[in-house]
């Protein structure tokens, strides 16, 4: 037998390369899924994970995580091939892993990926950098984290604009995510900037370029911040969720907002609130042509809060967007009205939210800590109750005190008599009706008909809530009725 000079036909003849096989599947084989190789593999007592029945194989991927199912992916033409619908077998565990995770909305959100993609997506959890956070040169408060509740809490006391970035680059992890919930002040910018520049706190406010492929920070702002640089501005308020993906191809942002939130837009140089009426879920895609690594990275002022989301459970974080009521941070918190009224009017939100949150359902998680304020704010109103009586008690007691002093100086008047068996006593420094004046003449007695009565009341009654007018009001009837002589005090000088 002559072998060929050279080529594949002369390893194949002589027995060193085995000849290729041609594999043909029937219709049933490509609709099951399963090669016949890997069929006849199961009848031989072949210790292999092809050996095993469908459902073993499925339970068995159904534990491991994205990279080792992606990883089997890549390895084995078994988990590549198609089903009717499209799906490879590896696609379909990854798909009834995720609906089982989030459910259908949620592993759904990013468009255009493999499920298998969307799973590497849900288990990617980027932290923070933290020795960029303590090591911030120039910047004696750098962000503070502390857990509340189970979840990350991010605030910011100190004057912005700071940055922080994530604690892995691109060349790290090919995918970075956050998920974030904005509690505190509305001006913030999430994006991504070069690593080379993490350390400049205006990277991503002001888009500055990297040294050495002059490439710039991209991302976007929320709509009320001012100054920024950005190509994008987005509404964002208190309670909105942003979602920050980054892969090779593109960033991906999910801002949601929530339904009865409140935007704060400029008017006369200063912010107001208005009822938000856009969409609740907004998208935002940048294309990504990065040739260093980028970060994750966001940009916040003074008073900024974020809850940490991405790190949470799928279940925890259900739990956590469905509670009703949540209070903000301390720093955040406007300063009181002075006075019970004001009090009162500072009492009627949590009123609301303790009788059944909004929309009258049943209180959240947070009822125990709406109860709390509750109680507080009633303990500060009945103490202002309190010091209002007490002030006008001391008045009334000093406006007669120097009512007496100034009796006791100029002696006692002649009380005047009573009109018609039972009138009314007259003012003080005033001709009572019916006696003569100083020069003798009678005062004629008033006609029939209804007339002006000039009267004291007996007991200063004191408002709630009290205000400055009718404090002042109250002062000068108590200082008028303690001048006033006593009924039958000149019924014996005659």
């Amino acid at each position: 037998m002559e072998l060929p000079e050279s080529g594949p036909e002369r390893l194949e003849a002589s027995g060193l390369r085995p000849a290729k096989r041609q594999r043909s599947y029937r219709e049933e084989e490509l609709a099951s899924g399963v090669p016949a190789d890997a069929k006849a593999l199961r009848e031989a007592d072949d210790p292999c994970l092809l050996s095993l029945p469908d459902l073993i194989i499925w339970r068995i991927l159904g534990y491991l995580d994205a990279t080792a199912l992606g990883g089997m992916n890549e390895t084995c033409k078994f988990f590549r091939k198609t089903d009717q619908n499209g799906l490879t077998f590896s696609n379909r565990v990854a798909k009834d892993r995720l609906l089982r995770m989030v459910g259908p909305k949620l592993a759904s959100r990013w468009r255009g990926y493999s499920w298998l993609q969307r799973l590497v997506i849900e288990e990617t959890t980027t932290q923070f950098d933290m020795g960029q956070v303590v090591n911030s040169v120039g910047h004696a408060e750098p962000f503070k984290f502390k857990e509340v509740n189970g979840v990350t809490e991010i605030t910011l006391d100190a004057p912005g604009p700071r940055m922080l970035v994530s604690d892995k680059s691109t060349a790290d992890s090919p995918v970075l995510r956050w998920k974030l919930m904005l509690r505190g002040n509305n001006a913030a910018e999430f994006g991504v900037v070069p690593q080379e520049t993490q350390d400049i706190h205006k990277a991503l406010h002001k888009c500055l370029p990297s040294p050495t492929h002059n490439e710039r920070a991209t991302g976007f702002s929320s709509a009320i911040t001012v100054g920024s640089l950005l190509p994008a501005r987005l509404p964002m308020m208190k309670g909105s969720c942003v979602e920050v993906l980054v892969t090779p191809r593109e960033v991906a942002v999910i801002v949601t907002n929530p339904a009865d939130g409140a935007e704060m837009v400029w008017q006369n140089n200063s912010t107001v609130a208005r009822p938000y009426t856009g969409p609740s879920e907004l998208r935002l895609a940048l294309t990504t042509n990065y040739r260093s690594p980028i970060k994750l990275a966001v940009t916040a002022w003074q008073r900024a809060c974020f809850d940490v989301l991405h790190t949470l459970a799928p279940e925890q974080q259900a739990a956590y967007l469905a509670q009703s009521v949540r209070a903000p941070p301390v720093a955040d918190r406007a300063p009181a009205p002075a006075g019970p009224g004001g009090m009162a009017a500072a009492m009627q939100p949590l009123i609301q939210a303790f009788i059944g949150g909004p929309g009258g359902g049943p209180p959240g998680q947070g009822a125990l800590m709406v109860q709390q304020q509750f109680a507080q704010a009633a303990a500060q109103v009945a103490a202002a109750v309190e010091h209002a009586v007490a002030v006008g008690q001391e008045a009334a007691a000093a406006a007669g005190q120097a009512a007496a002093a100034a009796a006791a100086g100029q002696g006692a008047a002649p009380p005047p008599p009573a009109v018609g068996g039972g009138g009314v006593a007259a003012a003080p420094g005033e001709q009572a009706q019916g006696q003569p004046a100083a020069g003798g003449a009678p005062v004629a007695a008033p006609a029939a008909g209804p007339q002006a009565v000039q009267a004291v009341m007996a007991v200063p009654v004191m408002l709630v809530p009290v205000v400055p007018a009718q404090v002042a009001v109250a002062q000068v009837q108590a200082q008028a009725q303690a001048a006033e002589p006593p009924a039958g005090a000149g019924q014996g000088m005659a």
